[in-house]
């Protein structure tokens, strides 16, 4: 059965998105999101971790949700992690990063993000997949 790493994020654009147009009209919107996070020690002091950066791609993504990805905004993406891998011109050594594909955007407005108001919300179709039955299985 084949298998896949699926991952939400919640996080900050750390810019804004940009779209980039292949020659049959299709749109790829890359954007960045930024993942904060931290914990208290036992003085109840708060402690920051260094913050992760997610490189996130999108296609047909709509106008609507499109333009409402700016810098700063929060956003919740759902999608499939995918590794990239290339040559690294300068010493040739081999580079890997890992990137969402997107398949769900949801936009939080920028100014009460804490009360979860959503800006917009885009499910992209999924794939249909044949899952056969296994009776087999003890649960």
């Amino acid at each position: 059965m084949p298998s896949y790493a699926k991952m939400t994020v919640l996080g900050h654009l750390g810019r804004g998105q940009e779209t980039k147009l292949l020659e049959d009209g299709t749109g790829i919107t890359s954007f960045s999101i930024a993942v904060s996070d931290g914990y208290y020690d036992k003085s109840g002091e708060w402690v920051s971790r260094p913050t992760t950066w997610v490189e996130c791609s999108a296609f047909k993504l709509h106008e609507k949700i499109r333009d409402k990805l700016t810098k700063g905004v929060l956003v919740e993406v759902e999608g499939k992690v995918e590794t990239q891998e290339w040559d690294d011109k300068k010493t040739g050594e081999k580079r890997t990063k890992q990137k969402l594909k997107v398949s769900s955007v949801i936009v939080f407005k920028k100014e009460n993000a804490n009360e979860q108001d959503l800006v917009g919300k885009e499910d992209f179709p999924a794939r249909e997949q044949k899952v056969e039955k296994d009776d087999d299985l003890p649960f």
